[in-house]
């Protein structure tokens, strides 16, 4: 019994499990392909000279 109300392996278990399973394969899709995916712009030279303390 899930918190004693329904049994962990009836239908209605298995209907509140869906969207869960479905949120879940979507975050994972989206993660593989927009993670891999380089979008950030690679770091530019300064434009004056940084003085070096000595």
């Amino acid at each position: 019994m899930l918190f004693g109300l329904y049994a962990q392996t009836s239908a209605v278990a298995l209907v509140a499990a869906i969207p869960v399973a479905a949120w879940e394969l979507c975050l994972a899709v989206r993660l593989i392909v927009t993670g891999l995916a380089p979008t950030a712009e690679p770091a530019r030279e300064p434009a004056l000279p940084v003085p070096v303390p000595a």
